[in-house]
């Protein structure tokens, strides 16, 4: 260090060792008058227009006319005059300072000391704008945390582990909870915060201790969906770890659930019906059958002939009602000996109109869940009821191609019927706006499968008819 004759340290090396200082500073005297500044003090000066580096000003007196309109200055002015008179060490004020263009804060630190026996005070000016911007924007951030954790539907609560002396997880309990937390368990958040859970549950281990604590070990979050019975709701929970503890969003769905029990009653009404309702179609055919057998009786010759081919008819489209319906039974079928099924039934039932056609089939091994096949097996229907009614129906020769394959996703089934003399004429989409009834089932299958149909007539039909394959046509292994 330098020092001069009298041993007290160099001014000029004070000033320099200031002058390195990145803080704008200065020296007070016991009146407040300033009596040294630093190279940031001079620099700060001009870059704000001030005049000089202000040595001799009172500072004092500065701030004293600033505390008339400013609280900050006001702090300021209080903290210098006990520094002065010796009542206070030094502390620190933080104020803002704008400048035309820009949002500036600053930390003045006030610090006194004594020298030569006289009272003298150390003030520094640090610029903390980037620290007070960051400040308010994390305070931004948190305030926007707290009104969403607030507002949320979910309940949202925070718990912090409780360990017995050897550091054992025993317990837990709620550090914090938004207000969904009371709607959907009846507790109040304020008395439920810091009391352990077996108290606050009544039951030990608390609810779904495992659970929670495994979420905690690993790391990793769960979802479940529980029964609580001392509360007699249903919740749908998700468990995170958190920091020494874990975190739980959670909804009441015990509504939800009611209305599923409802949905599934239905169901289940809805299934009664529909097995009553085929029970009673069946009947339906045999009776009818039965009836026209007796009005044969009645009758003979051409009459009689006519009326026994009817008959035989309608047990035929008996047979191929039981096909069509029961065996859907099954979640997920092989589509092509399905569809076989219902070529063959109609084959046997129609046998005097099948034996003059030429039948080629080439059916790949296809997976389908039972629900859509039955919609395939409707789509075929109505083709082959379409054959027999118009293709076939005088007896004339004629030939039946049905094919079904997989391939990039999507299923394709390709038909055609006609007499002994093949043609073709330009596509002809078939659209729900058809007239015939047949059209409309057919197009309403394809809407519903979300596939393309596209139909080409000729001396005869054929029909491709291509759907994307679904999820659940792999539910299980046919």
């Amino acid at each position: 260090m330098v020092f001069d004759g009298s041993g007290s340290v160099s001014l000029s090396f004070l000033q320099t060792m200031i002058d390195t200082l990145p803080f704008q500073m200065a020296v007070l005297d016991e009146k407040g008058v300033i009596r040294m500044v630093n190279e940031a003090w001079r620099v700060f000066a001009r870059e704000n227009g001030l005049q000089g580096d202000e040595i001799g000003v009172n500072y004092l007196e500065v701030t004293k006319w600033g505390a008339q309109t400013e609280e900050t200055a006001r702090q300021v002015l209080e903290l210098l005059e006990r520094v002065l008179k010796g009542e206070d060490g030094g502390g620190v004020v933080e104020y803002p300072c704008h400048s035309p263009t820009q949002r500036r804060y600053f930390h003045v630190h006030i610090n006194g000391f004594t020298y030569d026996g006289r009272r003298w005070v150390l003030v520094a000016h640090e610029n903390v704008t980037a620290e007070v911007l960051n400040r308010e924007k994390e305070e931004l951030a948190l305030r926007r945390f707290q009104k969403l954790f607030t507002h949320m539907q979910e309940g949202v609560v925070l718990h912090e582990w409780i360990r017995d002396e050897k550091g054992e997880i025993v317990d837990y309990r709620i550090v914090a909870a938004n207000e969904a937390f009371a709607k959907y368990t009846d507790l109040d958040v304020v008395s439920s915060i810091g009391v352990p859970a077996t108290r606050l549950y009544g039951m030990n281990p608390p609810p779904y201790f495992d659970v929670y604590r495994r979420v905690f070990e690993t790391g990793q979050a769960e979802t479940f969906e529980t029964y609580y019975p001392p509360m007699n709701r249903y919740y749908f929970i998700s468990a995170i770890p958190w920091e020494d503890g874990f975190a739980t969003i959670f909804l009441d769905i015990s509504v939800l659930k009611q209305q599923q029990k409802m949905l599934e009653e239905a169901l289940k009404q809805k299934q009664f019906f529909f097995r009553e309702l085929q029970h009673r179609a069946k009947n339906t055919f045999s009776s009818i059958a039965g009836l026209i057998g007796l009005m044969a009786m009645d009758y003979s010759g051409e009459i009689q002939e006519a009326l026994f081919r009817l008959r035989q008819d309608v047990v035929a489209m008996a047979k191929v009602y039981e096909i069509l319906y029961h065996k859907g039974k099954e979640k997920v079928l092989d589509l092509g000996e399905y569809l076989k099924s219902i070529l063959d039934g109609f084959r046997e039932s129609f046998s005097r109109v099948f034996e003059h056609v030429e039948v080629e089939i080439r059916l790949e091994r296809v997976s389908i869940s039972s629900n859509r096949a039955n919609l395939v097996g409707l789509w075929l229907t109505e083709l082959l009821t379409n054959a027999i009614k118009y293709a076939f129906g005088q007896r004339q020769q004629g030939w039946l191609f049905l094919s079904l394959k997989e391939e990039g996703g999507q299923i394709e089934i390709e038909y055609s019927d006609g007499g002994r003399e093949k043609g073709e004429k330009a596509p002809i989409e078939i659209t729900a706006k058809s007239s015939s009834y047949g059209s409309q089932v057919m197009m309403m299958v394809v809407e519903e499968l979300g596939g393309y149909q596209a139909m080409w007539r000729g001396n005869g039909i054929r029909v491709l008819f291509r759907f994307p394959k679904k999820p659940e046509d792999e539910e299980a292994t046919v």
